[in-house]
């Protein structure tokens, strides 16, 4: 009986794990400008079917578009 429920759990742990997905893929690129400037450039991108949008919420109609100010 502990061999089967060892088993069991072992067969679930495996099924959760493996149903890790990260859709959004990030490229990052550093150029130089002069006078100790860099041209900082970051690109993501999304796969089909999905959306990214911000964490915080500007009222309660919804989501809002990602955005990013440095």
């Amino acid at each position: 009986m502990r061999f089967l429920a060892l088993a069991l759990f072992t067969f679930y742990s495996v099924l959760v794990s493996g149903q890790i997905y990260n859709p959004v893929k990030w490229a990052f690129d550093f150029k130089p400008t002069g006078n100790g400037e860099y041209l900082f450039t970051a690109k993501a991108t999304i796969d089909e079917g999905w959306w990214v949008y911000s964490q915080h919420l500007e009222n309660e109609d919804g989501t809002i578009a990602t955005n990013v100010f440095f």
